[in-house]
């Protein structure tokens, strides 16, 4: 064998590929040892003659439409699916090539096995189909996602403004109750129904409670619900809670005492407010489900540093006791363990609920130990920074209000449920001011354009013309000071009051003192003399400073000014900022940066905001400041949007 012929033998026989050679009749002349192993069995490889013969039995039509492909294109290739004697199902990609051989018309078949490629692509094309059917079912949810959120952003809203509404009909006539027991109670100390009358007050504050806790639930579940820091001394918390619960534990006949570290002259920077309210609903629960015996907290220092401290509270009764299998089920929403509890004890089963989750927002945990029948143990840990008492003096002293009234000043009441029209006028004629009254805001108005008007308390509600824009009218000719009073407790109220042109806002039912106090603060705020607030006159004031400033350069006083619509914005949402966290280094930083802003406008706010530039120490009650910044936001904002 010659050797060209024996490296044609060599290559052909080894190729990879099936190689089959056969006439136009279909008759094989040669093939490879590839095409036998793949194609026959060794029996068959000799009765093989004809490509026919390859064709499966249900395909044998196939050689007519193989023949004309090869009279038709010469050249071609394909696919051809295959079924071999173990009845495994082959992929061939095949190639047909014509060609001459000894004067004769011959044909080269190539094929290559691509049945794992077919079976990927297949795969392929079958992941890419259900690729697309998850992405469609991603993308409807998605959009299944988009409406439930909406649908839930919907009934929250629902929700917080039927509470807000139920809120307001509640309030208002329980501003009448608890304000006129108090003022009786004041009136006739010494009468002999004075018990009866004590007893209207805890039904009242009862009541109050039970609303309080379910509009405290809504702002927790909507995640609306802040953490308000200041300074605080635990004594003062803990007087109050057991002024509170003394006569309720002595009418039950059961001993009530507290046990406590020494805390005293050490002042505490935290939610003092949010603190009573746990050891209320603590104690509350405890003395409610104490029949006789005792029921006691305890305080004890954890850990201690010169900066912070750590410490364990424990409310401790012996009551009816919780079995342990309940443990978990009276922290849940709305839950007694029966309902006989309901109808002795009374109450919404939301307390616990509330407490665990304000522990919660001050990364603490509220625990059980109980039996039942054997009393209840309820403990959590918290820390505190503490404040230097000589620094917490000095803020104190210059944050000091001088309430004398040495002047007799004209108060306007504007108010349409005559309960509360009857109570306010009884504290403020008590308080030496000149009452005037209006059932609606059209009336306000009139008195107060006829008549010498110092102050007026706004009811936000009110037929024929409401509070709000009743204010927006006044406000167009003075800055008269204007407290909107709401049944609406809404902590997020205030802002929104405050922005329509309201001084304060007050929510009802309100402590006397506590409207009084309001009324003074704003009475012995002193007003620039030139003229009252007005938007017009503030711009007048700016331009006129910027004028003088540039000497009269135009384009300077316009750069200026398109400086100062973009930075007043961006330093009202730094002080806010700091405001919410209660970060009074970082307010204390965004006020000074406001502070020329405010002077070139003449806001009222001037004398305010220069007060804080000259504090030196963090407040310790930051309820001033925050009404204070927010009639400095809605003065500023009105003075710019007007530029």
């Amino acid at each position: 064998m010659e050797l060209s012929e024996l490296v044609f033998k060599l290559i052909f026989n080894n190729f990879n590929g099936i190689v089959i050679v056969h006439n136009y009749e279909g008759e094989i002349l040669l093939l490879n040892d590839a095409a036998k192993k793949k194609l026959f069995s060794k029996a068959k490889i000799k009765s093989v003659n004809n490509i026919k013969d390859l064709l499966n039995p249900e395909n044998a039509d196939h050689f007519i439409y193989y023949q004309h492909q090869l009279l038709v294109k010469k050249t071609f290739e394909g696919r051809y699916h295959f079924t071999n004697e173990k009845l495994e199902k082959l992929i061939f990609q095949y190639q047909i090539i014509p060609i001459k051989s000894d004067g004769k018309d011959l044909v080269i078949l190539q094929a290559f096995d691509i049945t794992s490629l077919y079976n990927t692509e297949k795969d392929l094309a079958m992941a890419n189909t259900m690729s697309d059917l998850n992405l469609n079912r991603l993308h409807k949810t998605l959009i299944d996602l988009e409406k439930a959120k909406a649908l839930a952003e919907q009934s929250i809203k629902i929700k917080e403004n039927f509470l807000a509404n139920i809120s307001h009909e509640i309030r208002t006539p329980m501003n009448g109750i608890i304000g006129f027991s108090n003022i009786l109670e004041k009136t006739f100390p010494e009468v002999k129904e004075k018990k009866y009358l004590q007893a209207i007050k805890k039904s009242a504050s009862h009541l109050l409670n039970i609303i309080n806790e379910i509009l405290d639930f809504s702002k927790l579940e909507s995640g609306s619900f802040s953490i308000e820091k200041s300074g605080f001394y635990f004594d003062d918390v803990l007087n109050n809670i057991k002024s509170i619960f003394s006569l309720e534990a002595q009418e039950k006949n059961i001993s009530f005492t507290i046990e406590n570290d020494n805390f005293k002259g050490i002042e505490f920077w935290g939610d003092s407010g949010r603190l009573q309210q746990i050891l209320v609903n603590l104690v509350g629960n405890a003395i409610k489900f104490t029949d006789e015996g005792f029921v006691k907290i305890i305080l004890k220092i954890k850990e201690e540093n010169e900066k912070r401290i750590r410490v364990y509270f424990e409310v401790i009764d012996s009551g009816i006791g919780i079995s342990k299998k309940d443990h978990k089920i009276i922290f849940e929403s709305f839950t007694q363990l029966n309902s006989g509890h309901t109808k002795k004890y009374g109450g919404t089963g939301l307390g616990l609920t509330i407490t665990k989750q304000l522990l919660q927002l001050q990364n603490s945990e509220l625990h059980v130990d109980s039996e039942l029948n054997r009393g209840s143990k309820f403990y959590f840990e918290m820390e505190f920074d503490k404040i230097d008492s000589s620094e917490q003096k000095v803020f104190k002293e210059s944050n000091k209000n001088n309430y004398k009234n040495t002047k007799v000043y004209h108060v306007l009441i504007a108010e349409d449920n005559d309960i509360n029209m009857l109570l306010a006028e009884k504290i403020l004629m008590d308080a030496g001011f000149i009452v005037f009254k209006a059932e609606n805001g059209r009336k306000a108005i009139e008195l107060f354009n006829s008549n010498k008007i110092e102050l007026i308390l706004m009811d936000v509600s009110m037929p024929i013309m409401d509070g709000i824009e009743a204010t927006k009218i006044i406000r167009k000719s003075s800055n008269v000071p204007i407290i909107a009073t709401t049944a609406h407790a809404s902590k997020e109220d205030q802002e929104k009051y405050l922005t329509f042109g309201f001084n304060d806002y007050i929510s009802k039912p309100y402590d006397n003192n506590n409207l009084t106090k309001r009324i003074y603060d704003l009475l012995n705020t002193e007003k620039p003399e030139e003229v009252l607030f007005d938007v017009e006159y503030s711009q007048k004031s700016l331009f006129q400073s910027l004028n003088k400033l540039s000497n009269g350069d135009t384009k300077f006083i316009n750069g200026l000014t398109s400086l100062l619509k973009k930075k007043i914005p961006e330093i009202l949402n730094e002080m806010e900022i700091a405001l919410v966290q209660k970060d009074w280094e970082q307010f204390k930083k965004a006020s000074h940066k406001i502070l020329p802003n405010i002077s070139l406008m003449k806001l009222p706010s001037l004398k305010w905001i220069i007060r804080i530039e000259e504090l030196k120490t963090m407040p310790s009650d930051w309820e001033d400041i925050e009404h204070n910044f927010y009639r400095m936001k809605a003065e500023s904002e009105n003075v710019i949007k007007k530029l």
